[in-house]
């Protein structure tokens, strides 16, 4: 089954092979922000947003507490999600040692979910990353390329989609004196990047960047699109 799903490919070396393995990086097209996934289950099974959030705060806690005693979590057809033990040990007997090593929780795919994509066939994208931006809109104003102070804007382009999660992907303005402020990021898809600023910025000229990796995650490089705007 073809689809519209893209991946790269990328090269890890290795101390034991003469030439470099090469692996995927599949692309997501868009992040949800917990708003945007209480919003869209809202639409989908009728339960209002706060319910939802209700609930997933609700199976949060009950998995904290179940992996406190050891245990292990079955969501069905879904995942199991159970404790592990990073970082190495001086040998068979330990000892713990605390910011050495700590026990974190992960969860392991079960089918059906597990198998949900087996049968979509991605495309490479030989063509890398390359973000751009075409259009920069205040949805308050409807002016192009002018933001009013803390006004929600639309940034459109292509391979956008910047991840919030990340420290490193951001959507900014940069002064004429190299000063950076970040934007925060309301929603964000590869075509469409919303976002405001939580104090409005001085007045002035500015360049617009999106610091991205377009959906690609960890193991590419970032890479970034700029545009010329003026705050008012």
């Amino acid at each position: 089954m073809a689809a519209s799903t893209k991946y790269i490919t990328v090269p890890v070396s290795s101390d034991i092979a003469s030439s470099p393995a090469w692996y995927g990086l599949v692309q997501h097209t868009r992040t949800l922000s917990k708003n945007e996934t209480y919003a869209h289950l809202n639409e989908k099974l009728g339960f209002t947003a706060a319910n939802i959030k209700a609930g997933f705060l609700g199976l949060k806690r009950y998995i904290q507490q179940n992996a406190s005693r050891g245990g292990v979590t079955f969501l069905d057809g879904v995942a199991s999600i159970r404790n592990f033990a990073k970082g190495p040990f001086s040998g068979s007997n330990g000892p713990w040692v605390p910011g050495k090593n700590l026990i974190l929780v992960s969860a392991v795919e079960l089918d059906p979910f597990k198998s949900t994509l087996a049968g979509v066939i991605p495309a490479n994208s030989v063509a890398g990353v390359k973000p751009t931006i075409t259009s920069v809109l205040d949805n308050t104003t409807g002016i192009y390329d002018v933001i009013a102070g803390t006004d929600d804007f639309t940034i459109a382009g292509t391979e956008l989609g910047p991840d919030a999660d990340r420290a490193d992907e951001y959507v900014a303005i940069i002064a004429k004196d190299g000063t950076l402020t970040k934007a925060t990021v309301t929603s964000s898809s590869l075509q469409v990047v919303k976002a405001k600023f939580a104090v409005a910025p001085a007045a002035g000229e500015y360049t617009l960047v999106v610091c991205t990796r377009s959906g690609y995650g960890e193991g590419t490089s970032l890479k970034s699109a700029t545009r010329k705007i003026t705050i008012a």
